[in-house]
C-alpha cells in the first residue's frame, strides 16, 4: 500500500523536473494550482454560509385557520379536555397568522397521569391540521423520549439524528416528545437553544434548521400532584395560573426548559363516559393502523366493557384500549386479506362483529 507522503514526494519530483526543463510550464502549473486552491476555499466558504442561513430568509408558514372549528373538531375526538382544546386552538390560530414568526408555532406541555389521552390528543391535533392542509398529512413525528440519547435524537458530526432528519424533510410539522421527563438531562437541555432562537443545529452538515413552522408538544406524568394543587388552588386564571403550573412542573423538569414552554395543560382522570370516548378514539386509530377506514365507534356502545375493566382495576384508557385491541388483531388481519377498505364494528357486552362496507378497488 502506498503512503500519502510518498505520493506527494513523487508529484513534487515530477513538478521539479518539468520546471527545470521548461520554466514557463512550471509557472503555468503554479498559477493553475493557486487558482484551484483559491476556488476551493471560496466554494467552501459560500457553502458554509448557505448552510448557516438564518431562518428569517426562509418562508414562514402563514395559514388562516378557523379557531372555533379547530377547537370543535378536537373536542369531538378527545374526551374531557375542552380547556386544552380551546387554548391550543387559540394559540395555534394566532401563531399561524403572524408572518414574522421566528420561534416555534407553539411549545405545549400536557401533564397528567398515564392513560388519560395526552398522546392521543396530540395525534388528533396533527390529524386535523393535516386535513386543513396546514401541515402535510404524513409530517407528524412521535418521539419516545425514553429511547433516545443526544446523538440518536440530534445527531453528531458523522450522522444526523431522528429529529434533524425529520425536520429537514418536514419543516412544517407537529412533533410529539412523549414522556419528556424520562429523557436524559443532556437530551432535555438540547431543546433550550432551538426553542429560544427558533433554529435547530444539524451537527453533521452544519445547517441551522428553522423551527418557525414546527408545533411541539411534550407529555409528562411528572409532578401530577403538585400540578393539580396549583391548578385548583385559589382561582388563578390566565398567565398567573400558567406560571403557577410552571413552578410546580419545575420540581421535576429543569426550570430553564419549563421557562420555554408556552402553556401547560393538566389532564385529569376521566369520568366513565369520557373514558369510553377516549377508548373509542384509540380503537379507531388502531383499526386505521391496518390501512382500514372505520365508521365512528359510539362511546355508549362500549360503556359496559369499560365498566367491567374499571371494576377489575384497569382505570386508564390506554390499558383498556390495549386489552380490546389484543382481541381484535387477528380479525383485522383477516379483513385486510379480504381486500377490505371501509368497515363497521358492532360492539355489545357479549361479542364484537366486523362488517365490510367497502372493498379496495384494484
Amino acid at each position: 500500500m502506498s503512503h500519502p507522503w510518498l505520493t506527494r514526494l513523487l508529484i513534487l519530483g515530477v513538478f521539479i523536473g518539468i520546471a527545470s526543463a521548461k520554466p514557463s510550464l512550471g509557472w503555468a502549473i503554479v498559477i493553475g494550482l493557486g487558482c484551484y486552491v483559491i476556488g476551493m476555499l471560496v466554494w467552501s466558504w459560500m457553502s458554509q454560509r448557505k448552510r448557516n442561513a438564518p431562518a428569517s430568509r426562509l418562508q414562514t408558514l402563514v395559514f388562516p385557520i378557523n379557531q372555533a372549528d379547530l377547537a370543535f373538531q378536537i373536542k369531538e375526538a378527545v374526551a374531557g379536555q375542552n380547556e386544552a382544546a380551546d387554548a391550543v386552538a387559540q394559540t395555534v390560530a394566532i401563531a399561524l397568522a403572524r408572518p414574522k414568526r421566528t420561534q416555534p408555532v407553539g411549545v405545549f406541555c400536557l401533564a397528567g397521569p398515564p392513560g388519560v389521552g395526552k398522546s392521543y390528543f396530540v395525534q388528533v391535533v396533527a390529524s386535523i391540521l393535516g386535513k386543513m392542509s396546514v401541515f402535510p398529512a404524513d409530517s407528524f413525528l412521535f418521539v419516545d423520549m425514553t429511547r433516545h440519547d443526544k446523538n440518536s435524537l440530534f445527531g453528531d458530526k458523522s450522522e444526523d439524528g431522528e429529529l434533524v432528519r425529520h425536520l429537514r424533510a418536514y419543516p412544517n410539522s407537529v412533533v410529539l416528545l412523549d414522556e419528556f421527563e424520562k429523557a436524559p438531562k443532556e437530551v432535555q437541555n438540547g431543546f433550550l437553544v432551538p426553542w429560544n432562537d427558533g433554529l435547530l443545529d444539524a451537527p453533521a452538515s452544519g445547517e441551522k434548521l428553522p423551527l418557525c413552522n414546527t408545533l411541539f408538544f411534550l407529555t409528562t406524568n411528572a409532578a401530577y400532584g403538585a400540578l393539580c394543587n396549583s391548578h385548583a388552588s385559589g382561582q388563578k386564571m390566565g398567565e398567573q395560573r400558567n406560571q403557577a403550573l410552571k413552578n410546580a412542573l419545575a420540581q421535576e423538569i429543569p426550570s430553564a426548559i419549563v421557562s420555554r414552554i408556552h402553556q401547560i395543560f393538566v389532564f385529569h382522570p376521566l369520568a366513565e363516559m369520557n373514558l369510553a370516548k377516549a377508548v373509542a378514539g384509540m380503537l379507531q386509530e388502531y383499526v386505521r393502523s391496518f390501512g382500514l377506514e372505520i365508521e365512528r365507534i359510539e362511546p355508549e356502545s362500549i360503556l359496559d366493557i369499560v365498566g367491567r375493566h374499571e371494576e377489575s382495576g384497569s382505570r386508564d384508557a390506554r390499558t383498556i384500549s390495549e386489552i380490546i385491541q389484543n382481541s381484535w388483531g387477528e380479525e383485522l388481519r383477516r379483513l385486510t386479506h379480504k381486500n377490505a377498505h371501509r368497515i363497521a364494528v358492532t360492539i355489545d357486552s357479549e361479542k364484537t362483529e366486523f362488517k365490510i362496507l367497502e372493498t379496495k378497488r384494484n
